[in-house]
């Protein structure tokens, strides 16, 4: 071993802790350049430490970051105090990184600044974390906002489906009117199933699946893009009529079709341009390399999305999937859409593959598995309405669904006594307890709740048969209405056809 003088073993530990330490360590000239660093350094950089020394640390820096770091320096060299700055660090082939600057200017001893000291620390994975957190919070925000407007907006769709519905039994099976009507009702049900995806977004509501032919599924959500795009986009279709069913929900498939058209319209904005919608069927053998099924089914439906847009580099496709990320102007997108494809096709146990190229275009695969369960069918098989003669009390706070909602009942051949105060139905009830053979109630209203209005009716007449109508069913409410003595929940809007059925339920068990 050589024999070391104590300020050459000073210096050579100083060497070995400078290099051995866990935060990365730089010294700048007066001018930016690094004249020293540490291996953490060079390894945050994905570069070895003769490649940094001599370099200007400002070209690791992100453009959008440039501007920020040269006010950092200037700060530490005008006010000769320590400071931070944060900085974005593009590295090839990989994630960008987040910095945390520490730094102070150094100075001789008449005055003149001679560099920098600077401290680096990589706060990459807690900027994640306190991203992620910030769209949990968003999330739960929406959830929240979803549960006020899915009140308010359901009573409007209940007027308006409501309406619709009474108009349709007036009008004779030949006038022409109708059809309009019929497209009033299919745009309201459209906005009921919005609800319905805002909550199984925001709350994580499952959702129902059945067995559906795709190719049916896709053609009607392909007739609704068509009234939405452009005449210069072309909508190009092949869907195979060798596909079998899959489990699905209509209302998600659609929600698939129209976020990755739509995407794909911005995407070929202003246009010309083509979008593409092939439905197939394959075995596992022809499976593209980024997908994984698991459980690997032995057949399954593709569906691909491609159009000619300008496509996307690497980066943004590494982002696309993460909530509230978009590169579309405010007014053109939230950064939602693709987030919520990506969780519907996991829901549907379906796995999703994504190509791109800038300039050229991009391309969804979507694998549905196969089922072997016989497609339902359909809605408009509901066997017809059934009708009674009983007195119904029917109390909402809103007043156009407490005039649809006894003309409907009325329409069925029922007595209905209809208010829109609950404090007023409890009065009626209390007049007359067994006067009324069923009530049906609002949840969320003034004064007393449906649930509270419940257990006032229940404790007067033990057994009443009541029906609470609400705009967010879950467990907590299943749970408090159960208890309340709550006969039946439905969800609204409701179908009349539906309701006609559990209105006889329920007063065939009393």
């Amino acid at each position: 071993m050589t024999d070391l003088s104590r300020e050459e073993f000073s210096s050579y530990n100083y060497s070995k802790y400078f290099d051995l330490a866990p935060v990365g360590y730089m010294t700048l000239d007066a001018a930016g350049t690094i004249v020293s660093t540490n291996s953490q350094i060079a390894a945050m950089l994905n570069a070895n430490v003769e490649e940094l020394v001599s370099s200007s640390f400002i070209n690791f820096v992100s453009l959008e970051d440039q501007d920020k770091f040269l006010q950092f320096l200037t700060q530490l060299s005008d006010s000769g105090e320590r400071a931070t700055c944060e900085v974005d660090i593009p590295l090839d082939n990989v994630e960008n990184i987040v910095l945390e600057l520490h730094g102070i200017a150094v100075f001789d001893a008449n005055g003149n600044q001679k560099g920098y000291y600077l401290g680096l620390m990589d706060i990459t994975r807690t900027k994640r974390l306190e991203l992620q957190l910030v769209q949990s919070q968003r999330l739960e925000a929406l959830g929240v906002l979803a549960s006020g407007v899915a009140h308010d907006f359901n009573n409007i769709l209940g007027a308006i489906l409501g309406f619709s519905e009474l108009t349709l039994y007036e009008l004779p099976k030949d006038n022409r009117q109708r059809s309009y009507i019929e497209q009033i009702q299919k745009a309201g049900l459209r906005g009921k199933n919005l609800v319905e995806q805002i909550f199984a977004y925001s709350r994580r509501v499952s959702m129902d699946q059945k067995p559906v032919p795709l190719q049916v599924v896709l053609a009607e959500a392909v007739k609704m893009l068509r009234a939405s795009i452009p005449a210069n986009v072309e909508i190009r279709t092949n869907f195979s009529m060798e596909c079998e069913s899959v489990m699905a929900n209509i209302t998600q498939i659609h929600q698939i079709v129209i976020n990755l058209c739509t995407n794909a319209f911005h995407a070929i904005h202003p246009g010309p341009g083509i979008i593409e919608l092939i439905l197939e069927p394959l075995n596992n053998d022809l499976v593209d390399e980024q997908v994984e099924l698991m459980p690997k089914p032995e057949y399954f439906i593709r569906l691909k999305i491609k159009d000619n847009g300008k496509g996307m580099d690497d980066d943004t496709l590494r982002q696309i999937f993460n909530p509230f990320f978009t590169t579309k102007p405010a007014d053109l997108g939230t950064g939602l859409g693709l987030s919520i494809v990506q969780n519907i096709v996991k829901s549907h146990y379906g796995q999703m593959s994504i190509y791109s190229t800038p300039g050229v275009g991009t391309e969804f695969n979507i694998y549905f598995p196969v089922t072997d369960v016989d497609s339902a069918d359909e809605v408009d098989e509901i066997e017809d309405m059934e009708r009674g003669d009983e007195s119904i009390l029917l109390v909402d706070d809103e007043q156009s669904l407490v005039m649809v909602g006894r003309k409907l009942l009325e329409h069925l051949g029922y007595k209905v006594t209809a208010v829109n105060e609950s404090s007023q139905a409890l009065e009626l009830f209390k007049e007359n307890p067994f006067g009324f053979d069923l009530v049906i109630t609002d949840q969320t209203m003034p004064e007393l709740t449906g649930v509270e209005l419940a257990q006032q009716i229940t404790s007067i007449r033990v057994g009443t048969p009541i029906i609470l109508l609400t705009g967010y069913r879950n467990s907590e409410t299943v749970s408090d209405a159960r208890a309340a003595g709550v006969s039946e929940i439905l969800t609204k809007p409701i179908d009349i056809r539906v309701f006609s059925q559990k209105i006889r339920r329920v007063l065939g068990n009393t």
